[in-house]
């Protein structure tokens, strides 16, 4: 499995909150930190390439090892290396030890 040693990577998550106004109209969210950075296990899972609206786009897959938090969902996202990368999944490792977490970034070439 994972020791602690292992997570030497940092990563911030992120939730989109979106603002209610006196009138009930919600307005354009904005990001937010969940927490501090917290420390993962950064594993490279796949890259692929594919043409999406007559334009070549690079999509990075890469999972992320967490200890096990109880606050994440899919409608979060989290900041590596100053790239930004959606939550796909979450998946239980260990007991509520560790959180795997699939991150998707999303470039265009």
């Amino acid at each position: 499995m994972t020791g602690a040693g292992e997570l030497d990577r940092r990563i911030t998550l992120q939730e989109i909150s979106q603002p209610v106004s006196d009138t009930g109209s919600v307005s354009e969210g904005t990001w937010t930190d969940v927490a501090p950075p917290i420390w993962a296990k950064e594993m490279p899972v796949i890259g692929r390439e594919y043409v999406t609206a007559n334009q070549i786009a690079a999509q990075s897959d890469i999972v992320f090892r967490i200890r096990y938090r109880s606050n994440l969902s899919t409608k979060m996202r989290l900041l590596f290396n100053g790239q930004i990368f959606n939550i796909r999944s979450i998946l239980p490792r260990g007991r509520k030890k560790w959180l795997d977490i699939l991150g998707e970034m999303m470039e265009e070439a």
